[in-house]
């Protein structure tokens, strides 16, 4: 078996916009009753995002660009 592991950054980014149109495409659509909250998805991919690189450490973060 043949299994992927691409970065996590990538499959982020990939979910966030998949997570994007979503919410366009429920905006678009105005329907009865509930439905996901798109939204919520969207502000935990970023909040996630921005939560880990409190725990990164600097010896890392002082390396990306080189």
């Amino acid at each position: 078996m043949f299994t992927v592991r691409p970065p996590i950054r990538y499959t982020n980014g990939f979910r966030f916009i998949i997570q994007l149109f979503s919410e366009i495409g429920s905006l678009a659509q105005r329907q009865a009753g509930g439905g996901v909250a798109y939204m919520a998805h969207i502000g935990g991919i970023v909040f996630g995002i921005a939560f880990a690189r409190l725990f990164e450490s600097r010896k890392r973060l002082l390396n990306i660009g080189k």
